[in-house]
C-alpha cells in the first residue's frame, strides 16, 4: 500500500468547531439619585443585562446570574461589592476569585468584582 492509495476521509476526526463561543456575561450599570415626594433623597444602583451581547446560558457561564440573584436573596450582602466603584453608563462583566475546599475538593467564591467591558 503506497500513500497514493490512503484515502484522506479515513483520517478525519468528528471533531466538530464550537460555533457559539462564551461571550460571558455583559452588565449595564445605571446610578440614579432622585428626590422622593416626602423631599428625601432617593439613590438605585441597577446592573441590566444585555442579553444581545451575553451569552445564551452555557456551562461556563449559566451558573453566574443564578449565584449573584442567590446572594442577594440571602440578605448577608456586606461583603458583596459588586457596585462598587463603577461608572454610570458603562458595560461590565463579573469575574470571580475562588479557592478549593481541601477538605471536600470542592471550589468555594471568595470574590466576586466587575471589569470593565472595552
Amino acid at each position: 500500500m503506497s500513500l497514493s492509495d490512503l484515502n484522506m476521509d479515513d483520517f478525519k476526526l468528528d471533531v466538530k468547531p464550537e460555533t457559539n463561543p462564551c461571550k460571558g456575561l455583559v452588565f449595564r450599570f445605571s446610578n440614579t439619585i432622585c428626590i422622593t415626594s416626602h423631599r428625601g433623597f432617593m439613590q438605585r444602583k441597577e446592573l441590566r443585562l444585555l442579553k444581545r451581547r451575553s451569552c445564551t446560558g452555557c456551562e461556563k457561564c449559566g451558573w453566574i446570574e443564578d449565584y449573584i440573584y442567590e446572594e442577594l436573596e440571602q440578605g448577608d450582602n456586606k461583603d458583596f461589592n459588586l457596585m462598587r466603584d463603577l461608572e454610570h453608563g458603562k458595560m461590565y462583566t463579573p469575574h470571580f476569585e475562588s479557592s478549593r475546599d481541601w477538605e471536600s475538593g470542592h471550589y468555594e467564591i471568595d470574590d466576586m468584582y466587575m471589569t470593565e467591558v472595552v
